[in-house]
């Protein structure tokens, strides 16, 4: 099975010769946003969210969905390795929730523009009685049921900047989310590339000591032979004896070093660390040297690319966005209200009485002092 993973953004990627082409490869199409299906998203915040954790991993056929690898193929290559890393890591479940959460935060914000419109009712039963001592006539009582209906609207029209402060930062937080799930998920598949190599270099030199050691024994099995047969020195002997055992030694360490690395890259992938599986064949193919650049120009493109700066980036005009929401806290607010009510009550001598009010008008609020929190908040 083939996968194209692809990333929105990408810094720069520094690696040898023999791991770039796959990792430019891989790397290079981690991606595109896709919208996240949302009961109710009026304002497409949501469209900002990828469908799953780990972005499109997408197959030739569109319609399969994303993160359905089950089991392992066997040899496992890097994209599959890729995908299971980028799947199963908690770090990219966790990002991608908080670009959620951040998305519902900027649509929070939007709303503030909308009016507000809100319908309160009450029904109450009241007792009620008066006596007027001496005018016996002038005695009554009122028992009976109140209700109160009220529709009322309050709709914002000027707030010298406040909603708007608060938007640019609910966007730039949003902003600065799904860049640092960019730089999430360029760790995770980072890690998960490496911990694949430090595999494929850990067998690679588990092969060699294994043939080292068989030409050690193979030597010493020689001079073993040449010294019974009075041909050979003992010292030869004691040399080659020395050279299989070192040889055997080497084969345990590098034994133990490619199962470290067996389980370092199923930890990478999300499976235990005891998990059986092989790799694919290391491609004996170099790439070319295209990707070969200045130092000079990849510090430049990080400054411009990389997930991490951007988000950095963006943080920096979220808070920007909040000390001039907090400044407009302490501005004066414009807006428009309006009252539809209706109370119905029973009346003195059983004569019930409904009263009906309507009101439409402006409201003008000026704070003037709330105890110096304001300020602290835009220091903060």
């Amino acid at each position: 099975m083939k996968y194209a993973l692809k990333f929105r953004t990408f810094g720069p990627v520094i690696a040898v010769a023999g791991r770039a082409s796959l990792l430019a490869c891989v790397v290079a199409s981690i991606g595109s946003t896709t919208a996240i299906a949302s009961d109710f998203d009026p304002f497409g915040t949501q469209t900002t969210v990828s469908v799953s954790a780990s972005k499109a991993l997408l197959g030739p056929d569109a319609s399969q969905a994303p993160c359905q690898t089950t089991t392992i193929s066997s040899p496992l290559d890097l994209a599959t390795v890729a995908e299971l890393a980028l799947c199963n890591n908690t770090q990219t479940r966790q990002v991608w929730t908080n670009v959620k959460i951040q998305a519902a935060q900027v649509g929070q914000a939007q709303s503030a523009y909308l009016p507000s419109v809100q319908v309160t009712g009450s029904r109450s039963k009241g007792y009620f009685d008066s006596t007027v001592k001496g005018v016996p006539q002038l005695d009554y009582q009122l028992h009976g049921m109140e209700h109160d209906v009220a529709l009322i609207l309050s709709w914002t029209l000027y707030d010298f900047g406040l909603r708007q402060a608060n938007l640019e930062n609910a966007r730039q937080l949003l902003a600065a989310a799904n860049s640092t799930q960019d730089a999430t998920l360029q760790t995770v598949f980072a890690n998960a590339a490496q911990a694949y190599y430090d595999l494929q270099s850990a067998e690679g030199a588990l092969n060699a000591s294994r043939e080292a050691e068989q030409s050690a024994k193979e030597s010493f099995e020689a001079a073993d032979a040449k010294y019974k047969a009075g041909v050979g020195a003992l010292a030869d002997k004691l040399q080659a004896q020395t050279d299989y055992a070192q040889a055997r030694v080497n084969r345990s360490k590098a034994e133990g070093d490619a199962r470290t690395a067996h389980g370092t890259l199923s930890v990478a992938m999300g499976l235990p660390a005891n998990a059986q599986f092989v790799l694919a064949a290391v491609s004996i193919s170099l790439p070319d040297t295209a990707f070969v650049q200045s130092v000079d120009a990849l510090i430049d493109l990080a400054k411009r690319q990389h997930p991490s700066l951007i988000a950095a980036q963006a943080q920096v005009k979220a808070a920007e966005a909040s000390i001039a929401a907090a400044k407009a806290e302490g501005l004066p607010t414009l807006s428009v209200i309006g009252t539809i009510d209706r109370n119905e009550q029973p009346g003195q001598y059983s004569f019930d009485t409904a009263t009906n009010t309507n009101t439409i008008g402006l409201q003008l609020k000026i704070p003037l002092f709330e105890g110096l929190a304001r300020i602290f908040h835009a220091v903060a």
